[in-house]
């Protein structure tokens, strides 16, 4: 026998004879007392904890009706609005230029081959850039078919090569 298992049985003995010393009033006791300690555990670990939680929720279910109701309508809103027309006109080297300008960008070069651009930009922005980028793709359906960056020693700041053009 190990000495863990000595350990063990001589505590158990311990606690039977322990046990068997007490009187029949003092063993009542002490079961009312363990039944009563259990009790309290449960109440304290499992039952009120839960009841706070349903509470809760039931004071926010209300609020969260009432975004789902919100939310139903504006999807309405949303599938009943037109479907936009697709662009079909061709975006000129002016027109990129403009919006180039609009966006607070200046770019080094543009040149226009087989249906696409490309630019290159010399220490812009990096957020005018992909401000610019996501502009151009929302409105003018461009792409990002190639792009080059390089980070200038300024925050923010970079040298960059981008290739854009209309997805076919």
């Amino acid at each position: 026998m190990t000495t863990a298992s000595r350990m063990t049985l001589s505590l158990r003995q311990r606690i039977a004879a322990a046990w068997q010393g007490l009187t029949l009033r003092e063993h009542r006791l002490l079961m009312l007392g363990s039944t009563s300690l259990v009790v309290l555990l449960c109440w304290f670990w499992v039952i009120d904890p839960a009841i706070k939680t349903r509470k809760k929720m039931q004071q926010q279910l209300p609020e969260l009706r009432t975004q789902s109701v919100q939310l139903r309508a504006l999807a309405q809103e949303v599938a009943a609005l037109p479907s936009a027309a697709p662009v079909t006109q061709s975006l000129s080297r002016e027109a990129l230029e403009r919006s180039l300008m609009d966006s607070g960008l200046k770019a080094e070069q543009i040149t226009l081959s087989d249906g696409r651009f490309m630019l290159s930009f010399s220490d812009v922005p990096f957020s005018t850039l992909t401000d610019f980028l996501q502009k151009a793709q929302r409105e003018q359906q461009l792409v990002i078919t190639e792009a080059t960056m390089s980070a200038r020693d300024r925050i923010d700041r970079v040298d960059a090569k981008l290739s854009l053009q209309r997805p076919s």
